[in-house]
């Protein structure tokens, strides 16, 4: 008999803009869970008690998920955070148009290549586009080909150097990619 393939639709998901501390302390976790430095010092901050565990809350929800930014989440059907970005508003380049920038796309490990990101992607260029902005750019590091194949099935295109963050992550020297949907 022939063999038969199963496809599993993916979960449906519900993305919308961070509106709550409690949104952006979920965001911050998601975030903490791909940077070891920043799980240490969120693991430190519930550790600590009173006035030093809510001020190092404070400083690392700012310092992940800035004021001003659009922060967006996508949560699965029991309503848990399953991929978070942000979109940021940017003039401070002269080569390029007042744009929106895609800063930090995160999602959970075990939900990866569901169409998370994707979904989080879509509603990103939708926020963009609400706003008046004219193009959207992003960095993504030069090694992460999963993400430079989503970017590129949306249409990003192009780099430019830099900041050599490779040799302070990895070890080595290298450059990320800048770039750039109109």
């Amino acid at each position: 008999t022939p063999a038969t393939s199963l496809s599993v639709a993916a979960p449906p998901l519900n993305v919308r803009a961070a509106v709550t501390v409690s949104d952006l302390d979920a965001a911050t976790a998601l975030k903490a869970s791909a940077r070891p430095l920043t799980a240490l010092l969120l693991r430190a901050a519930d550790d600590a008690s009173g006035s030093a565990k809510d001020e190092t809350r404070k400083t690392l929800r700012e310092m992940l998920c800035k004021p001003g930014d659009t922060q967006l989440l996508a949560r699965d059907a029991d309503d848990a955070v399953v991929g978070t970005c942000a979109v940021s508003v940017r003039d401070e380049v002269a080569t390029l148009p007042r744009r929106a920038h895609l800063v930090d796309l995160f999602v959970a490990e075990d939900c990866r290549r569901r169409g998370v990101a994707s979904s989080l992607l879509r509603t990103a260029i939708a926020t963009a586009a609400a706003e008046g902005l004219p193009c959207i750019t992003l960095e993504v590091e030069s090694d992460n080909a999963a993400a430079r194949a989503l970017y590129d099935k949306f249409g990003f295109a192009g780099d430019s150097l830099r900041s050599p963050l490779n040799a302070l992550k990895y070890g080595r020297f290298g450059w990320n990619r800048h770039l750039l949907r109109s």
